[in-house]
């Protein structure tokens, strides 16, 4: 079952961007479910020094982890998304959950299409991966729209029905990275391991399904080589890992801040800590170990 999350940037109760992603629940080929989220309104304001992260955020991004695509429809004010929707894209921008995510951005109006603009821009900004052929207008006349009546009118519904097959599509051929650790072959008894980091790097391209090149495995520990390039796609791993930056410098982001790491910095990022690297320079790379069960191990 392929599973979409649908956000709807409009609090009101009869609001035509809320009924459009409605019409794309009723109107879900089989094998796609979209599930709307309802919550917007219980969001706090995003605040860059909230030490922790508040509990409905924290529901937000395991409703977005546990997705596989996106549709987000937004209403035009002051010639830009709602400030409900960008309040909620904030608590999102450093935690990484869009990254790498398939995306559909719906314009519910030929109108506003300022609004529109702005949120394809905001959303690629945020390395969310926008899918060609879903984003699309529904030529909505009028506010005063239902659901029902969107998904009867083919007018309406065709877009959104291309829509769908376009995101669905999309995810059956390349779903979202969600940064699996590749298994490394448990080495026998012997003389110890070493590697530089010119011999971790000439080991090969990752393996499918990750974005590291394994070097070193022993009992829980997997020892690998990441060097992203452009963005960094990681989420949240399920066992604690450490880093040590072998070369270059980044910006490595988590919620709540950033902070520039160079070459020797040592990071330690418990078990689900959302995390990324940023503005990385061309020769950037650093040894990832993962140990320990799913989970993290207690303090």
């Amino acid at each position: 079952m392929t599973r979409l999350l649908a956000i709807s940037g409009s609090l009101r109760r009869a609001s035509s961007n809320t009924a459009v992603l409605e019409a794309a629940a009723a109107l879900a080929p089989p094998g796609v479910e979209v599930e709307l989220y309802r919550h917007l309104g219980d969001l706090p304001l995003f605040d860059p020094d909230e030490p922790g992260c508040p509990p409905a955020v924290a529901r937000l991004r395991e409703r977005l982890a546990a997705c596989d695509g996106l549709l987000v429809a937004s209403p035009e004010y002051m010639h830009s998304v709602s400030a409900a929707l960008k309040n909620a894209l904030e608590w999102l921008t450093a935690s990484g959950d869009l990254m790498d995510l398939p995306t559909a951005a719906l314009n519910a109006s030929n109108r506003a299409h300022r609004a529109y603009d702005n949120l394809l821009d905001v959303l690629a900004t945020m390395d969310a991966r926008l899918v060609d052929g879903a984003c699309v207008t529904v030529p909505l006349t009028t506010n005063a729209v239902t659901a029902d009546r969107v998904a009867a009118d083919e007018a309406l519904a065709g877009p959104l029905r291309a829509s769908l097959a376009a995101i669905a599509a999309a995810i059956a051929e390349r779903p979202r990275a969600r940064d699996t650790v590749a298994p490394v072959a448990p080495r026998a008894p012997g003389p110890c391991f070493a590697a530089t980091v010119h011999d971790a790097l000439a080991m090969g391209p990752p393996p499918p399904g990750n974005h590291a090149v394994p070097v070193f495995g022993h009992g829980s520990l997997v020892v690998e080589m990441y060097a992203p390039r452009d963005r960094d796609l990681q989420t949240p791993h399920a066992r604690d890992e450490l880093y040590v930056i072998a070369r270059g410098t980044s910006l490595f982001v988590e919620p709540g801040g950033s902070r520039e790491v160079g070459a020797g910095t040592f990071l330690f990022v418990p078990a689900g800590r959302p995390h990324r690297f940023s503005r990385m320079s061309p020769d950037f790379a650093t040894w990832v170990c993962f140990y320990g069960p799913d989970g993290g191990e207690r303090p």
